[in-house]
């Protein structure tokens, strides 16, 4: 059978062992990702806030709500977004690891060479 809009964005979006809220979860208890990552998808969660509106156990969304398909159309562009976030925190990631790397080999020869300096010394 083929989910209606309103059961897309309820079990994608709100359902506790949905699609967002498993992602969200894993990533903010994962001590490898960034605070900025962790705050940027935060921003997005709450940018697209009217999607909780599809979360309670009714069957229709709240009145008030933005429609349906509209619902759909917002939870399609907050998964892009979320892509976009994690992508750009991954490549600050890999950034941060590379200047860490290239850090510590320079500590590295710094500590070889005062260990030379000091022996010439005595």
């Amino acid at each position: 059978t083929v989910l209606q809009d309103e059961q897309i964005v309820r079990w994608m979006w709100n359902v506790k062992n949905g699609v967002v809220k498993t992602f969200l979860k894993g990533i903010m208890a994962e001590t490898c990702a960034s605070p900025a990552l962790k705050k940027s998808l935060h921003a997005v969660e709450k940018k697209y806030a009217a999607l909780e509106a599809f979360g309670g156990k009714k069957k229709k969304p709240q009145s008030g709500t933005v429609s349906p398909h509209e619902a759909r159309r917002l939870l399609t562009s907050a998964l892009l977004e979320f892509r976009d976030e994690l992508l750009v925190g991954v490549a600050r990631m890999e950034q941060d690891i590379k200047l860490f790397e290239v850090t510590k080999v320079r500590w590295r020869e710094k500590k070889e060479k005062d260990e030379i300096k000091r022996r010439r010394d005595k």
